[in-house]
């Protein structure tokens, strides 16, 4: 785990990813505890969630990333535009919300479960790449919890202290192409 730079009110995240696998549950490419999370579902969607006047925001692509495959990923946050989330090049999904990322404050002792406090506290504003930085339910049949890292390549993760517009992002899916074949 490292610490993350904070973002103030826009940011750009991409990269190239190849899944072997899908998860059981949603597993992060990157995350900030209690600040975003950049990931792939069970079925092969992106999504992006992130911290925005208090309250949690969400977006997920309407199409899938295949399998055995690179596929360029990448979601903005634009304070006056929302969530954008791209598929190699293509926008895949959007939320038009308007507001500003909120300001991580520490946990009280009274909001959450001792056995868990020191955890969080030890962690507060974490930063992960390729895993979970908490565990979740592996399925909705299956309530084990599982820490998930993720199966599969990550390549070229970028993280801008902007929203970059369509045009850049579809530029980033032919400068760095990833040579590896995966079949």
């Amino acid at each position: 785990m490292w610490n993350a730079p904070e973002i103030q009110d826009a940011v750009t995240f991409e990269a190239w990813i190849a899944p072997q696998a899908y998860p059981w549950n949603w597993n992060a490419i990157v995350e900030q505890r209690d600040r975003y999370f950049f990931g792939l579902d069970e079925t092969g969607h992106i999504g992006l969630r992130v911290f925005i006047d208090d309250h949690w925001r969400e977006c997920v692509s309407a199409t899938q990333v295949p399998l055995m495959e690179w596929s360029h990923i990448a979601a903005t946050v634009d304070p006056n535009c929302g969530l954008t989330i791209y598929i190699n090049g293509q926008e895949a999904g959007r939320l038009k919300i308007s507001g500003r990322f909120a300001r991580r404050r520490p946990f009280e002792p009274n909001e959450i479960e001792d056995k868990f406090f020191t955890k969080r506290q030890a962690a507060g504003g974490a930063f992960q790449i390729g895993r979970n930085l908490d565990e979740l339910p592996a399925a909705a049949t299956r309530p084990i919890p599982a820490s998930y890292s993720f199966d599969g390549i990550i390549d070229e993760l970028k993280i801008y202290a902007r929203a970059l517009d369509a045009s850049e992002i579809k530029r980033s899916t032919t400068l760095c192409v990833p040579l590896l074949r995966l079949h």
